[in-house]
Protein backbone atom coordinates (compact mmCIF):
# COMPACT_ATOMS: atom_id res chain seq x y z
CA UNK A 1 0.00 0.00 0.00
CA UNK A 2 1.44 3.35 -0.97
CA UNK A 3 2.43 5.37 2.16
CA UNK A 4 -0.26 8.43 2.53
CA UNK A 5 0.73 12.07 4.01
CA UNK A 6 -1.34 13.18 6.35
CA UNK A 7 -2.29 16.85 6.56
CA UNK A 8 -3.52 18.80 9.67
CA UNK A 9 -5.60 21.78 8.73
CA UNK A 10 -6.28 24.49 11.04
CA UNK A 11 -8.37 27.62 10.80
CA UNK A 12 -6.06 30.62 9.29
CA UNK A 13 -8.34 33.13 9.96
CA UNK A 14 -12.69 33.56 9.76
CA UNK A 15 -14.51 36.45 9.31
CA UNK A 16 -17.98 37.31 11.20
CA UNK A 17 -19.99 39.89 9.72
CA UNK A 18 -22.95 40.87 12.21
CA UNK A 19 -25.86 43.17 11.33
CA UNK A 20 -27.10 44.59 14.08
CA UNK A 21 -30.90 45.34 12.66
CA UNK A 22 -31.03 41.69 12.73
CA UNK A 23 -29.31 40.69 16.24
CA UNK A 24 -30.33 43.43 18.93
CA UNK A 25 -33.59 43.21 20.97
CA UNK A 26 -34.84 46.04 20.74
CA UNK A 27 -32.76 49.05 22.33
CA UNK A 28 -30.28 46.07 23.64
CA UNK A 29 -27.30 45.62 21.92
CA UNK A 30 -26.71 41.69 20.67
CA UNK A 31 -23.64 42.11 22.76
CA UNK A 32 -25.46 42.69 25.96
CA UNK A 33 -27.83 39.86 25.49
CA UNK A 34 -27.41 36.51 27.97
CA UNK A 35 -24.73 34.50 25.93
CA UNK A 36 -27.28 31.57 25.64
CA UNK A 37 -30.00 34.05 23.66
CA UNK A 38 -27.03 35.43 21.77
CA UNK A 39 -26.37 31.50 20.89
CA UNK A 40 -30.02 30.50 20.07
CA UNK A 41 -30.23 33.97 17.74
CA UNK A 42 -26.78 32.80 15.62
CA UNK A 43 -27.78 29.51 15.63
CA UNK A 44 -31.58 29.67 14.51
CA UNK A 45 -32.39 33.36 13.11
CA UNK A 46 -29.23 35.01 11.47
CA UNK A 47 -27.55 34.07 8.12
CA UNK A 48 -25.29 36.42 6.73
CA UNK A 49 -25.44 34.83 3.64
CA UNK A 50 -28.50 35.66 2.95
CA UNK A 51 -27.33 39.69 3.54
CA UNK A 52 -24.34 39.80 2.28
CA UNK A 53 -22.57 38.24 -0.58
CA UNK A 54 -18.89 37.64 0.82
CA UNK A 55 -15.98 36.54 -2.12
CA UNK A 56 -12.19 36.25 -2.60
CA UNK A 57 -11.03 38.44 -5.07
CA UNK A 58 -9.07 36.91 -8.17
CA UNK A 59 -5.84 37.58 -6.93
CA UNK A 60 -6.84 35.76 -3.52
CA UNK A 61 -8.44 32.83 -4.73
CA UNK A 62 -5.15 32.23 -6.53
CA UNK A 63 -3.18 32.48 -3.42
CA UNK A 64 -5.41 30.51 -1.03
CA UNK A 65 -5.01 28.03 -4.19
CA UNK A 66 -1.38 28.47 -4.09
CA UNK A 67 -1.29 28.22 -0.32
CA UNK A 68 -3.28 24.70 -0.02
CA UNK A 69 -6.03 26.88 1.90
CA UNK A 70 -9.52 25.88 1.43
CA UNK A 71 -12.16 28.50 1.73
CA UNK A 72 -15.96 28.04 3.62
CA UNK A 73 -18.67 30.14 3.49
CA UNK A 74 -20.45 30.66 6.72
CA UNK A 75 -23.77 31.24 8.33
CA UNK A 76 -21.81 34.18 9.66
CA UNK A 77 -19.13 35.09 7.66
CA UNK A 78 -16.66 32.87 5.88
CA UNK A 79 -13.89 30.48 7.32
CA UNK A 80 -10.46 30.10 5.91
CA UNK A 81 -8.17 27.11 6.60
CA UNK A 82 -4.69 26.20 6.01
CA UNK A 83 -2.04 23.69 6.37
CA UNK A 84 -1.02 24.17 9.98
CA UNK A 85 2.85 24.38 8.56
CA UNK A 86 1.68 27.03 5.83
CA UNK A 87 4.28 29.57 5.44
CA UNK A 88 2.95 32.79 4.94
CA UNK A 89 4.94 35.52 2.56
CA UNK A 90 5.20 38.25 4.54
CA UNK A 91 3.97 40.23 2.00
CA UNK A 92 0.92 38.27 1.44
CA UNK A 93 -2.30 40.09 1.10
CA UNK A 94 -5.96 38.62 1.44
CA UNK A 95 -8.57 40.74 0.15
CA UNK A 96 -12.51 40.08 0.32
CA UNK A 97 -14.97 41.72 -1.42
CA UNK A 98 -18.49 42.49 0.15
CA UNK A 99 -21.70 43.24 -1.77
CA UNK A 100 -25.22 43.72 -0.59
CA UNK A 101 -27.37 41.35 -1.01
CA UNK A 102 -30.90 41.92 0.52
CA UNK A 103 -31.99 45.29 -0.76
CA UNK A 104 -33.83 46.31 2.92
CA UNK A 105 -30.40 46.35 4.56
CA UNK A 106 -30.55 50.11 2.89
CA UNK A 107 -32.91 51.13 4.98
CA UNK A 108 -32.50 49.71 7.99
CA UNK A 109 -28.40 50.20 8.16
CA UNK A 110 -26.58 53.80 9.49
CA UNK A 111 -24.56 55.23 7.08
CA UNK A 112 -26.53 53.88 4.01
CA UNK A 113 -27.28 57.20 2.47
CA UNK A 114 -24.00 57.93 1.45
CA UNK A 115 -23.21 58.54 -1.97
CA UNK A 116 -21.61 55.38 -3.99
CA UNK A 117 -21.29 56.42 -7.49
CA UNK A 118 -18.78 55.21 -9.66
CA UNK A 119 -16.22 58.01 -11.65
CA UNK A 120 -14.44 56.87 -15.09
CA UNK A 121 -11.23 58.70 -16.47
CA UNK A 122 -9.05 58.09 -19.36
CA UNK A 123 -5.69 58.87 -18.85
CA UNK A 124 -2.40 57.70 -21.51
CA UNK A 125 -4.71 55.22 -22.72
CA UNK A 126 -5.66 53.73 -19.70
CA UNK A 127 -8.98 53.61 -17.92
CA UNK A 128 -9.20 54.27 -14.35
CA UNK A 129 -12.50 53.51 -12.46
CA UNK A 130 -13.30 54.96 -8.60
CA UNK A 131 -16.53 54.11 -6.21
CA UNK A 132 -16.70 56.47 -3.49
CA UNK A 133 -17.38 55.83 -0.14
CA UNK A 134 -16.79 52.20 -0.11
CA UNK A 135 -15.20 50.88 3.26
CA UNK A 136 -12.34 49.31 3.92
CA UNK A 137 -11.90 47.42 6.76
CA UNK A 138 -8.36 45.38 7.42
CA UNK A 139 -6.46 43.68 10.30
CA UNK A 140 -4.00 46.89 9.98
CA UNK A 141 -6.10 49.11 11.86
CA UNK A 142 -8.74 46.86 13.64
CA UNK A 143 -9.49 47.41 17.40
CA UNK A 144 -9.52 45.03 20.24
CA UNK A 145 -12.60 45.15 22.41
CA UNK A 146 -13.06 43.35 25.42
CA UNK A 147 -16.38 42.77 26.48
CA UNK A 148 -17.98 40.57 28.73
CA UNK A 149 -14.95 39.25 29.42
CA UNK A 150 -13.92 38.42 25.70
CA UNK A 151 -11.78 39.24 23.41
CA UNK A 152 -13.50 41.13 19.89
CA UNK A 153 -11.33 41.55 17.54
CA UNK A 154 -13.12 44.39 15.34
CA UNK A 155 -11.96 45.02 11.91
CA UNK A 156 -13.20 48.93 11.53
CA UNK A 157 -11.01 51.63 13.04
CA UNK A 158 -11.44 53.30 16.10
CA UNK A 159 -14.62 55.80 16.25
CA UNK A 160 -13.41 59.65 15.67
CA UNK A 161 -12.68 62.32 18.57
CA UNK A 162 -15.79 64.38 18.18
CA UNK A 163 -14.09 67.92 16.81
CA UNK A 164 -15.81 71.29 16.57
CA UNK A 165 -15.86 72.91 13.27
CA UNK A 166 -16.20 69.57 11.57
CA UNK A 167 -18.93 68.54 9.32
CA UNK A 168 -20.66 65.04 10.23
CA UNK A 169 -23.22 63.39 8.02
CA UNK A 170 -25.92 61.87 9.25
CA UNK A 171 -25.26 59.21 10.96
CA UNK A 172 -21.83 59.41 11.28
CA UNK A 173 -20.30 58.50 14.81
CA UNK A 174 -17.78 60.70 17.12
CA UNK A 175 -16.51 59.80 20.56
CA UNK A 176 -15.41 62.25 23.26
CA UNK A 177 -14.34 61.12 26.09
CA UNK A 178 -15.70 57.51 26.08
CA UNK A 179 -19.01 58.79 25.50
CA UNK A 180 -20.64 57.26 22.28
CA UNK A 181 -22.53 60.19 19.85
CA UNK A 182 -24.02 59.89 16.60
CA UNK A 183 -25.30 62.88 14.25
CA UNK A 184 -29.26 63.16 14.30
CA UNK A 185 -28.38 65.04 10.92
CA UNK A 186 -26.19 66.90 8.36
CA UNK A 187 -24.23 69.12 10.73
CA UNK A 188 -21.08 70.80 11.77
CA UNK A 189 -19.57 70.30 14.87
CA UNK A 190 -21.87 67.44 16.43
CA UNK A 191 -23.84 70.26 18.27
CA UNK A 192 -27.10 69.75 20.44
CA UNK A 193 -29.49 69.09 19.11
CA UNK A 194 -28.35 67.93 16.40
CA UNK A 195 -26.82 64.14 18.11
CA UNK A 196 -27.64 61.51 20.17
CA UNK A 197 -25.96 59.42 22.87
CA UNK A 198 -25.92 56.10 22.04
CA UNK A 199 -23.76 54.99 25.14
CA UNK A 200 -21.56 56.69 27.65
CA UNK A 201 -18.85 53.72 27.54
CA UNK A 202 -18.07 53.18 23.81
CA UNK A 203 -15.59 50.60 25.31
CA UNK A 204 -18.62 48.22 26.13
CA UNK A 205 -19.92 48.37 22.70
CA UNK A 206 -18.28 46.70 19.48
CA UNK A 207 -16.82 49.23 17.07
CA UNK A 208 -19.66 49.40 14.38
CA UNK A 209 -18.79 50.92 10.88
CA UNK A 210 -18.14 54.21 10.88
CA UNK A 211 -17.03 56.80 8.71
CA UNK A 212 -13.28 56.24 9.34
CA UNK A 213 -13.67 53.34 7.57
CA UNK A 214 -13.65 54.88 4.59
CA UNK A 215 -10.45 55.67 3.07
CA UNK A 216 -8.67 58.82 1.42
CA UNK A 217 -8.49 58.42 -2.67
CA UNK A 218 -5.38 59.93 -4.12
CA UNK A 219 -5.69 59.28 -8.02
CA UNK A 220 -2.84 58.62 -10.26
CA UNK A 221 -1.53 62.49 -11.05
CA UNK A 222 -3.06 63.65 -13.84
CA UNK A 223 -6.70 62.88 -13.15
CA UNK A 224 -8.60 65.75 -12.00
CA UNK A 225 -12.23 64.99 -10.84
CA UNK A 226 -11.74 61.75 -8.76
CA UNK A 227 -14.04 61.45 -5.52
CA UNK A 228 -12.25 62.26 -2.29
CA UNK A 229 -12.55 59.07 -0.93
CA UNK A 230 -13.08 55.79 -2.13
CA UNK A 231 -11.58 52.82 -3.76
CA UNK A 232 -10.26 52.21 -7.28
CA UNK A 233 -12.40 49.42 -9.36
CA UNK A 234 -9.64 47.38 -9.91
CA UNK A 235 -10.46 44.21 -11.99
CA UNK A 236 -11.68 41.59 -10.53
CA UNK A 237 -13.77 44.22 -8.13
CA UNK A 238 -17.49 44.26 -8.66
CA UNK A 239 -19.29 47.24 -9.20
CA UNK A 240 -21.50 46.58 -6.70
CA UNK A 241 -19.00 46.45 -3.64
CA UNK A 242 -19.82 47.57 -0.72
CA UNK A 243 -16.50 46.92 1.32
CA UNK A 244 -13.38 45.96 0.94
CA UNK A 245 -11.63 43.61 3.23
CA UNK A 246 -7.72 42.91 3.83
CA UNK A 247 -5.94 40.47 5.75
CA UNK A 248 -2.63 40.42 6.50
CA UNK A 249 0.44 38.27 8.16
CA UNK A 250 1.44 40.99 10.30
CA UNK A 251 4.18 40.84 13.09
CA UNK A 252 3.61 37.47 15.77
CA UNK A 253 3.02 39.90 18.63
CA UNK A 254 0.51 41.63 17.21
CA UNK A 255 -2.95 40.38 18.30
CA UNK A 256 -4.29 41.13 14.93
CA UNK A 257 -1.75 38.95 13.14
CA UNK A 258 -2.54 35.51 11.62
CA UNK A 259 0.51 34.20 13.23
CA UNK A 260 2.20 33.69 16.77
CA UNK A 261 5.33 32.21 17.94
CA UNK A 262 5.12 28.60 17.47
CA UNK A 263 2.52 28.50 14.69
CA UNK A 264 -1.10 29.84 13.92
CA UNK A 265 -3.32 31.85 16.17
CA UNK A 266 -6.43 31.53 14.48
CA UNK A 267 -7.62 34.92 15.01
CA UNK A 268 -11.81 35.76 14.70
CA UNK A 269 -12.38 39.14 12.82
CA UNK A 270 -15.68 40.97 13.34
CA UNK A 271 -17.64 43.19 11.30
CA UNK A 272 -20.58 45.11 12.83
CA UNK A 273 -22.67 47.16 10.73
CA UNK A 274 -25.60 49.65 12.89
CA UNK A 275 -28.85 49.57 12.61
CA UNK A 276 -30.46 52.65 11.49
CA UNK A 277 -32.16 54.96 14.75
CA UNK A 278 -35.04 57.07 13.48
CA UNK A 279 -37.54 59.75 15.04
CA UNK A 280 -40.74 57.40 15.45
CA UNK A 281 -44.04 60.11 14.48
CA UNK A 282 -47.40 58.85 15.51
CA UNK A 283 -50.51 59.49 13.58
CA UNK A 284 -54.07 58.83 13.63
CA UNK A 285 -54.76 55.76 11.67
CA UNK A 286 -58.41 57.29 10.79
CA UNK A 287 -57.90 60.64 10.26
CA UNK A 288 -54.40 61.06 9.46
CA UNK A 289 -53.45 63.46 12.09
CA UNK A 290 -50.60 64.02 14.00
CA UNK A 291 -51.01 62.61 17.48
CA UNK A 292 -46.90 62.86 19.09
CA UNK A 293 -43.73 61.88 18.07
CA UNK A 294 -40.36 60.27 20.25
CA UNK A 295 -38.08 62.78 21.70
CA UNK A 296 -35.02 61.19 20.35
CA UNK A 297 -34.42 58.35 17.56
CA UNK A 298 -35.05 55.05 18.19
CA UNK A 299 -33.21 51.82 16.87
CA UNK A 300 -34.93 49.69 14.33
CA UNK A 301 -34.70 46.00 14.86
CA UNK A 302 -36.27 43.06 14.02
CA UNK A 303 -36.62 41.94 17.28
CA UNK A 304 -38.24 43.73 20.59
CA UNK A 305 -38.93 47.25 20.59
CA UNK A 306 -37.02 50.05 21.47
CA UNK A 307 -39.82 52.07 22.38
CA UNK A 308 -42.84 51.77 24.52
CA UNK A 309 -45.83 52.00 21.61
CA UNK A 310 -46.20 50.32 18.66
CA UNK A 311 -42.90 49.85 16.47
CA UNK A 312 -42.55 50.84 13.00
CA UNK A 313 -43.42 48.57 9.92
CA UNK A 314 -39.93 47.27 8.62
CA UNK A 315 -38.86 49.09 5.38
CA UNK A 316 -40.41 51.96 5.85
CA UNK A 317 -38.14 55.34 6.81
CA UNK A 318 -38.85 59.06 5.54
CA UNK A 319 -35.18 61.07 4.88
CA UNK A 320 -36.31 64.37 5.26
CA UNK A 321 -34.60 67.24 3.20
CA UNK A 322 -33.73 71.02 2.79
CA UNK A 323 -31.75 71.15 -0.51
CA UNK A 324 -29.60 68.45 -0.72
CA UNK A 325 -28.91 68.36 3.13
CA UNK A 326 -30.75 65.68 5.20
CA UNK A 327 -32.11 66.74 8.35
CA UNK A 328 -33.86 64.14 10.08
CA UNK A 329 -34.66 60.59 9.44
CA UNK A 330 -38.07 59.61 10.75
CA UNK A 331 -40.80 56.68 11.27
CA UNK A 332 -44.25 57.40 10.96
CA UNK A 333 -46.78 54.91 12.06
CA UNK A 334 -50.42 54.77 11.75
CA UNK A 335 -52.25 53.52 14.91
Amino acid sequence: MAEQAKIVYKRLFELRVFHHYYLDEGSTDFIDLAESDQLTRLLTKYDARSLFDLQPTPETADLLKGLSCTLKNTTLGCLVGAPETIDIPSNAVFEFTLTILDPALANNTALSLLPRKIYEFQLNDKTYRFKENVYVFTNGTGVKRTINGNDVLCLSREFPVRAGGVDYPAESFARQGNTLYQAVRDNTGMLNPDRQQIDNNKNKLPVYVNQTDIPGLVPPAGIVGAPPKGIELRPGIPDAVHALIRIEPLAASNEFSLLQPGGLREPVFEIHFKNRSTVWRYYNKSTGAFNSEEPDPLPLTRFGNAGNKQKPSEGFVKVELTGAQIDGLYSDIYE
